[in-house]
């Protein structure tokens, strides 16, 4: 009966060791955190409001809770990134748009951010 109990045990182990743990944000940590700090430096935002923030190629979107949602568009040039608007840059790719809308769509949500507070009505 041990051995069993052994032997399941480790398989269970094994199978959560083997499947890579979810990224509270999608995309490289040195792009999340330029795209957060940009985010957060734009008020009345904080890092409680970003729902979720995602990093495709050259491009990154940032959605918020404020006032309902607000999506925040970035794009990397030369490699520094910088605030594109609200609405998708006009060079953005549609294969990228189209992974933007994936990510948006997705539930549960694989670019959460574990820090995301409920802002009621925008407060």
């Amino acid at each position: 009966m041990r051995f069993v109990a052994g032997v399941v045990l480790t398989v269970a182990i094994g199978l959560l060791a083997a499947r890579p743990a979810l990224a509270a944000y999608c995309g490289s940590a040195t792009d999340t955190k330029a795209v957060e700090a940009l985010t957060i430096a734009r008020p009345p935002h904080d890092r409680t409001r970003i729902m979720y923030l995602a990093v495709v190629d050259a491009f990154a979107l940032a959605e918020l809770e404020w006032k309902g949602q607000l999506g925040m568009y970035f794009a990397e040039r030369n490699g520094r990134w910088t605030y594109a608007g609200t609405q998708p840059p006009a060079n953005m790719p549609v294969a990228v748009k189209h992974r933007f809308d994936a990510i948006i769509d997705a539930y549960p949500h694989i670019c959460t951010n574990p820090q995301f507070v409920s802002h009621p009505s925008g407060r």
